[in-house]
């Protein structure tokens, strides 16, 4: 495909995607909303937010890495394009490894004085909490697979991922309308196997 063809479809390709998240974002957060109720809802996204103060550094990583890949990449050669992946990859899960420390660390503080959550509610959100944990070190390590198929220019593939990503979520939210055992914890680790899931996926 040519240069000039490639830059039209990988943009139409994005544009679908981020209208097709955008509907999908909407519904799921009204299901799930209406699942969970005002108190557990606000319970996960008060924790969300707490883990999601180091979210930023995926996309810092992210563009970090996919300029050393793409430089790999330019270059043609095969060994030093494994070569620099396997090292990205190898540091990405180090500094996983580091975030989930710092996050558990931090964590106890949080809980201890910091965040105002009802008693009865106190051990679901900590289950919560180490489930965003184990989540954001998914999400880490699967950085390298993002930059080598953005190095590719690979967007078709990638958005179709980051879609059956939006669509699991919205089929967790209605099985969550149907059930009524536990759900923000089914809900927590609902949302731990399908980043898993998507990771496993880039990997393949």
């Amino acid at each position: 495909m040519k240069a000039a063809n490639r830059i039209v479809v990988n943009t139409a390709v994005l544009y679908i995607k981020l209208l097709l998240a955008m509907a999908i974002g909407l519904i799921t957060t009204r299901l799930v909303l209406a699942a969970l109720g005002e108190t557990d809802y606000g319970i996960y996204s008060l924790v969300a937010g707490v883990v999601g103060m180091l979210a930023f550094l995926q996309g810092a990583m992210s563009g970090a890495s996919m300029r050393f890949l793409s430089y790999s990449v330019g270059t043609g050669d095969q060994d030093n394009i494994i070569k620099t992946f396997n090292t990205t990859l190898f540091l990405h899960i180090v500094l996983g490894i580091i975030l989930v420390v710092i996050m558990e660390l931090g964590g106890i503080v949080m809980f201890k004085y910091f965040l105002n959550i009802p008693e009865a509610k106190i051990l679901d959100a900590k289950i919560i909490f180490h489930f965003m944990v184990i989540t954001t070190f998914f999400a880490v390590i699967s950085v390298p697979y993002d930059a080598v198929m953005n190095s590719h220019e690979n967007m078709l593939v990638l958005s179709l991922i980051d879609l059956l990503g939006n669509i699991l979520r919205l089929g967790v939210a209605i099985f969550l309308t149907y059930s009524t055992t536990n759900l923000l914890i089914m809900y927590g680790l609902f949302m731990l196997i399908i980043q898993i899931i998507l990771r496993l996926i880039k990997q393949w």
